[in-house]
């Protein structure tokens, strides 16, 4: 009996001694548990913000294109129904598109290779028109250097819109 006494003293005065240190290392190890699980949490949270704000920017961005485009759309629209704008057009083109309009006409019907070939030549080309009108023709008619050229042109555009900013 004194034995089972002893051995409970013992018992109670170790979980005396021990008892706050193991109490202690339980409750250390839950902090560090909290401590971490609350890193991670700010982590989270810090990456969702970022994420937010740089689609919030992009959002910006693109409103701030679209108003810009509308606003271009506007001038543009508003010049092109001035009829003031169509008189100097015609004005400052006419004279040359009539006379290259002609040319092509007599060129495609009245050469010696067109629809009605005749030995005789009353006007060609001037040398500088030549090679443009040469040009031209190709655009037109080649399906594909058409779309070559608006697709270099277009990545021209890109290119120069890009330097600007």
């Amino acid at each position: 009996m004194i034995a089972s006494i002893a051995a409970g003293a013992v018992s109670f005065l170790l979980k005396l001694g021990f008892g706050g240190i193991v109490d202690k290392a339980l409750s250390h190890l839950e902090a560090r548990a909290d401590n971490e699980t609350e890193r991670e949490r700010i982590r989270a949270q810090t990456t969702v913000e970022a994420v937010r704000a740089e689609v919030d920017r992009i959002r910006a961005e693109q409103k701030t294109a679209r108003h810009l485009a509308s606003e271009g759309t506007a001038r543009q629209q508003a010049k092109f129904s001035h009829p003031i704008f169509w008189v100097l057009v015609t004005a400052a083109l006419g004279p040359g598109v009539l006379n290259l309009w002609m040319l092509w006409l007599y060129n495609f019907l009245w050469w010696s290779g067109g629809i009605f070939p005749q030995a005789w030549s009353i006007a060609a080309y001037p040398p500088q028109a030549a090679v443009w009108v040469d040009m031209s023709i190709r655009w037109l008619f080649d399906p594909v250097a058409m779309p070559v050229t608006i697709a270099t042109a277009a990545a021209a555009a890109l290119a120069a819109g890009r330097k600007r900013r």
